[in-house]
């Protein structure tokens, strides 16, 4: 699924988001999370919602681990497999909905080598969001990766949002 506003109306610097949920099947409280997000993100009188989709191109899997959902697994795909350790080399017949996303992805990033004189849509990935919940946990949280120095102001998500966005979420 893809969200953003017409282009006509998009900012020059539109950047691209990839939202992904439910790659561990029991973790259904990420399915209510990209419900509620969905509802912001669609809503045709919310200000913050025109904002994001001006200046964001949202690509977004709602369900990334269907099979394992539709068999009722904790945390594998049709195969037994975690699909959160597939994203390295993830085989279309084995992972095809990591396969998928990792496509999508290299698309998105892809963009960002184009030449300057071509039109481009987005300007690459500028965040990946994987939605997952947890038991065992309250309240929000944020996981990231460990990047060199250089890109960590990067992982700062909830602060770049609020910076692209100009709101105070």
């Amino acid at each position: 699924m893809c969200v953003c506003a017409p282009v006509s109306t998009c900012v020059p610097s539109t950047q691209g988001v990839f939202v992904s949920a439910r790659v561990h099947p029991a973790e259904t409280a990420s399915s209510y999370m990209l419900y509620g997000f969905l509802n912001l993100l669609l809503s045709l009188d919310d200000p913050r919602a025109q904002i994001l989709r001006r200046r964001c191109v949202f690509k977004i899997l709602p369900m990334l681990n269907p099979d394992g959902v539709a068999r009722g697994h904790f945390r594998g795909d049709l195969f037994a497999t975690n699909l959160n350790r597939a994203y390295l080399h993830p085989s279309p017949a084995r992972q095809p909905a990591i396969f998928a996303a990792k496509q999508v992805l290299k698309q998105m990033s892809d963009l960002l080598d184009a030449p300057p004189t071509e039109k481009k849509s987005t300007n690459g990935v500028w965040m990946f969001v994987d939605l997952h919940g947890f038991t065992a946990r309250t309240g929000c949280y944020l996981l990231g990766n460990s990047l060199p120095p250089h890109r960590e102001a990067q992982s700062i998500a909830v602060a770049q949002v609020s910076d692209a966005v100009g709101l105070c979420l």
